[in-house]
């Protein structure tokens, strides 16, 4: 959870980020700093604040990446 918070850089703008939903995955924490980087920069490109949305499209590419899709107990309501 605290490496969610910390990941992404710190001027980014975030709305609605549920650190607890966040929390549920179970990647190391490379993993999640890939995911919190790459979803700044997906919500830069919409020019929209750092969502849920951003970090559940960049954490099922990350997943991808390993070859492990992410379970439904990781993502469920995150969107």
């Amino acid at each position: 959870m605290i490496a969610f918070a910390r990941a992404p850089p710190a001027d980014t703008p975030t709305e609605a980020l549920d650190y607890a939903k966040l929390g549920r995955l179970q990647m190391a924490g490379g993993n999640i700093r890939n995911i919190a980087l790459n979803a700044a920069f997906l919500a830069a490109q919409a020019r929209e604040p750092l969502r849920m949305g951003h970090l559940l499209q960049a954490a099922q590419s990350e997943a991808a990446k390993r070859d492990r899709p992410l379970s439904d107990a990781e993502t469920r309501g995150w969107v």
